[in-house]
C-alpha cells in the first residue's frame, strides 16, 4: 500500500487480482491454508509482509499428520533429511 507500514522506495506495487480467498501471513498456518486450497482448485492469494525468513522462527517441528498431509499434495522432505 503506498504510504503503508513498511513501504519503501525498494517495494514495486501490487497489481489487483480477482480472488476468492485471500491469506495474510506466512507462517505455518497460512502457508498450509494457501496450499491446501490452491490444491483443492480454490483461487488464493498469499501476503506476507516480509520479505524474507525471520531470523528467529518460531515453528518447533511438524507432526506426522501434517507431514502426511503435505505428503498428499506432492510436499515432502528432501532426501538428505530422511
Amino acid at each position: 500500500m503506498p504510504g503503508g507500514r513498511g513501504s519503501g522506495p525498494e517495494e514495486e506495487p501490487m497489481e489487483a487480482q480477482p480472488t476468492s480467498v485471500l491469506v495474510v501471513g506466512g507462517g505455518l498456518v497460512c502457508l498450509s491454508a494457501a496450499v491446501f486450497l490452491s490444491w483443492r482448485g480454490v483461487p488464493t492469494v498469499l501476503v506476507e509482509r516480509h520479505s524474507g525468513s525471520s531470523p528467529h522462527p518460531r515453528a518447533i517441528g511438524f507432526t506426522p499428520r501434517t507431514m502426511a498431509l503435505f505428503r498428499a499434495v506432492g510436499l515432502g522432505l528432501h532426501r538428505s533429511f530422511e
